[in-house]
């Protein structure tokens, strides 16, 4: 399903987490086994994750990749954005990215925040 990332040399920490970069399950045909929407279950290693790594005041460089970089990595690297800087623009308001906004509301919600209908609180 794509690359697996080792620690080792200048990686310290690695998650591994596939999930196809769709946006609800009326993408998925039930006889393809290759798209996976992402879980409740993967927003949660993906907080585990970051929660460990803070605790250990461990981040120094956080490389968020998905197969393009364009959608789900930047939904991901948004949210985090949002949670611990306040703020998601570098990648709402970019030509650069395209943030799916599946996974980026799967990882809101499993940091606690909630959508009022215009952000997140």
């Amino acid at each position: 399903m794509g690359f697996k990332y080792v620690p080792g040399g200048n990686l310290v920490e690695a998650l591994n987490i596939y999930f196809s970069d769709i946006k609800d399950s009326s993408s998925i045909n039930e006889d393809d086994e290759t798209k996976r929407l992402m879980t409740d279950e993967d927003a949660l290693q993906i907080k585990k994750f970051i929660e460990v790594l803070n605790k250990r005041n461990d981040i120094e460089l956080l490389i968020i990749h998905c197969h393009a970089g364009i959608s789900r990595s930047a939904a991901v690297a948004a949210a985090i954005s949002k949670i611990f800087n306040g703020t998601d623009n570098e990648y709402f308001y970019s030509s650069r990215y395209n943030p799916n906004m599946y996974v980026y509301t799967k990882i809101m919600k499993a940091f606690g925040f909630e959508n009022n209908g215009s952000s997140f609180k």
